[in-house]
């Protein structure tokens, strides 16, 4: 009986301890995601107030952009009747620059062709004279 006592107390020991073990794995994961279920929160707290944020400064740059349209249109209907032959003379006197230039580069190019040549016919002299004296 004594003997039976001992073993049902060593059984009862071991499923007593295999069940705190098996509490204090549950126990540590419940911890574990407890910590985790914060840090979410936590993040979408955060990714909330940031959303919050670019939905007012969204609305205010909406506001400053419909604003500048208006003045730029505004701007435009003036400028389009006052303005257009003058905008047409700054396009024609770009046209004549440009064109000027052209004509300068182009008048540039027959000297610096012809310097060229005269540089190459002297080289093409002292080779030659250097040849003779080498002989």
């Amino acid at each position: 009986m004594e003997e039976m006592k001992v073993h049902l107390r060593g059984q009862l020991s071991m499923h007593c301890e295999s069940k705190t073990k098996g509490m204090e794995k549950v126990i540590t994961e419940n911890e574990r995601l407890r910590k985790e279920l914060k840090k979410k929160a936590d993040s979408g707290e955060k990714l909330r107030i940031a959303k919050n944020n670019l939905e007012i400064l969204n609305e205010k740059l909406t506001v400053q952009l419909e604003e500048t349209i208006r003045r730029l249109n505004l701007a435009k209907s003036q400028f389009d009747g006052a303005n257009s032959k003058c905008w047409k003379s700054i396009i024609t006197r770009m046209h004549e620059t440009k064109m000027k230039k052209m004509e300068m580069d182009t008048a540039k190019k027959p000297q610096s062709i012809a310097d060229l040549k005269q540089l190459l016919q002297e080289e093409t002299e002292r080779e030659h004279n250097a040849d003779k004296y080498k002989i």
